[in-house]
Formats: structure tokens, C-alpha cells, sequence
């Protein structure tokens, strides 16, 4: 394909991408990713002349997607519900069928809390989720629970970070022999590349727009920027007051006692009852059977394919 001339503004640019790709929506996405600007940011620049080097990205994404390579690993990233995920040829594409299992799965926990009993009982077990959805699904426990009328007991073998967080909206907690509270805390650990790039003589040629647009920085940059440290450390800390806050709320312990928990990271049985994050110990069927006091219970299973 030919190269796109220079002094186009960003307007024109969108048209003609349009035209090269038969989508609005994703020639947007490639001229928000050639300018730096996306969301209403784009909407500022559009009768802006785009540099010589916004125009050889575009280019050059435009080289990739004409011969057939996938718009995500094209844009280098793609959004799955709330979070923006990085992703190239080593990763799988994230689905927009995938998004639609797991807002099912959120809709059918909805249902089954609204259609409940005055009591449920809820096993976490192999339940692996993030820290957003941990909140989601949070609130609609608690909503469940409403006044009071309502109880929520609740049984886990293992409790990381977020599992954990969403148990702490139980009214009882239970944890299994040998189970363990893994409340070990957010982390984030970037990893920097560009020393080993040096090594083997290949150099990173990014396009940086804006202080705190970072994604290139791992292969341009032997350690964070300040501006980078600032956003990680932001988004570290909203998480971690965010599972203290859970502990204090839901279990009734004092901040001191929330952090040494989250200090202390891997917590096992009594000890775990003795800090009150947990209020017992038993098996699952144990569990079960003192919960409902023998009387019938039902297995929800949504029936429509989903």
C-alpha cells in the first residue's frame, strides 16, 4: 500500500482509514493508536495535522491488518470488560463470545440472589476472579442481604486477594481443614527489557505522547518513568484500600488488624479464626449439612444453554 501524505489532519486521516478498512469504529481505534489521543481526546485533535511519525504508524498498522493480522495484535491491546489488556501473537485474543460468558455468569449470579430464599449458602471453590469483578459480584451479595432479612453463609477452601474480598460480604465464613486466607496484598512488578535489547543490538522505536502513556516503556526504558511509578503506585494502593476496607466492613476488624493480615499474607486455620477472619472450620459437607439443618436444598443451574 501506498504511504499517506503528510498534512492530513487527524478528520481526513479517519475518513480515508475508513475507506482502506470498511469500519468506522475500527479505523478510529487505528487513528486513535497512530495519535496517542483516544475517547473524547480524539475528538480534540481531529482537525489537527498528524507528525511525520503519527503517520508511519499508521502506516505501518494499517501494512499489518491489510495482510490479514488480527485488529488486537495490530493495536497491541484490547479491552475485556474493565480492563485493557496487552496482547500480541503470544497470547490468545480476547474474545468478544468470552466477554458474553462472563457477563452470563454475572447476570445468572444476579438472578439466583434475586430469586432466593431467606437463606443461601455459597461454596467459593476453583473460583478464580479479579478484583473488579470480586466488587461486582460483592455488591450484589450485600444487596442480597438487604435489611437483614436475608443471611449469606458462606464456605471457601482457598481465599486469595479477591475471593476473599468477595467473602467478606458473608455473614459467615467458614474455611476448610488445612484451607488457608491467602491475602497476600496487590503487587505489581513490571519488567524492563530494553537493557537486554541493548545487548542484542535491536533499539525500540516508539512514538510517546503524553507523560503518563507508558505501554512502551518496558522496551525503551531500563526502569519505570516517575509519571509510570506515580500510576502504578495509584493503582496499588486503590486496591489495597479496597481489601482493607472489605476485612474492616465485613468482618469487623479494626484497619491495624486488616494490614497485619495482609502483612502476615498466608494465614491457616485457627490462626485464621483467632484473627477473625474466619469464623470456623470445617468440610464442605459439614458445612452444608449444619447451614441447612437437613432441610431440602436446591442446585441452581440456569437452563438456557448459557
Amino acid at each position: 500500500m501506498s504511504a499517506t501524505p503528510a498534512g492530513l489532519t487527524w478528520r481526513r486521516l479517519w475518513d480515508d482509514t475508513a475507506a482502506q478498512v470498511g469500519s468506522r469504529a475500527e479505523a478510529r481505534w487505528l487513528c486513535e493508536e497512530a495519535s496517542g489521543a483516544f475517547g473524547g481526546e480524539f475528538g480534540d485533535v481531529l482537525d489537527e495535522p498528524a507528525t511525520d511519525r503519527m503517520l508511519a504508524h499508521l502506516d505501518a498498522m494499517l501494512g499489518r491488518y491489510a495482510v490479514g493480522e488480527p485488529l488486537q495484535y495490530v493495536l497491541g491491546h484490547w479491552a475485556f470488560r474493565r480492563l485493557d489488556l496487552m496482547v500480541d501473537r503470544r497470547v490468545l485474543i480476547p474474545r468478544p463470545e468470552t466477554e458474553l460468558v462472563a457477563e452470563v455468569a454475572l447476570a445468572a449470579a444476579a438472578d439466583l440472589l434475586a430469586t432466593a430464599g431467606p437463606g443461601t449458602v455459597l461454596r467459593a471453590a476453583d473460583l478464580s476472579i479479579d478484583m473488579a469483578t470480586a466488587e461486582e459480584l460483592r455488591g450484589h451479595l450485600i444487596a442480597f442481604k438487604g435489611d437483614g432479612a436475608r443471611s449469606l453463609r458462606c464456605h471457601a477452601e482457598v481465599a486469595g486477594n479477591a475471593v476473599y474480598y468477595l467473602l467478606t460480604a458473608c455473614d459467615q465464613i467458614e474455611l476448610a481443614p488445612l484451607g488457608e486466607v491467602m491475602v497476600t496484598g496487590p503487587a505489581a512488578t513490571p519488567v524492563h527489557v530494553k537493557g537486554l535489547m541493548d545487548k542484542v543490538g535491536v533499539r525500540a522505536d516508539f512514538l510517546h505522547v503524553g507523560a503518563f502513556k507508558g505501554a512502551a516503556e518496558p522496551l525503551t526504558r531500563e526502569e519505570p518513568s516517575p509519571e509510570m511509578m506515580q500510576t502504578l503506585e495509584a493503582i496499588v494502593d486503590r486496591s489495597y484500600q479496597t481489601q482493607v476496607a472489605g476485612m474492616v466492613e465485613g468482618r469487623g476488624i479494626d484497619e491495624a488488624a486488616a494490614k497485619a493480615a495482609i502483612d502476615q499474607a498466608i494465614v491457616m486455620g485457627s490462626d485464621a479464626v483467632d484473627k477473625k477472619l474466619v469464623d470456623g472450620i470445617s468440610t464442605w459437607e459439614d458445612f452444608l449439612a449444619e447451614s441447612t439443618e437437613g432441610s431440602a436444598w436446591k442446585r441452581w443451574r440456569k437452563e438456557d444453554g448459557a
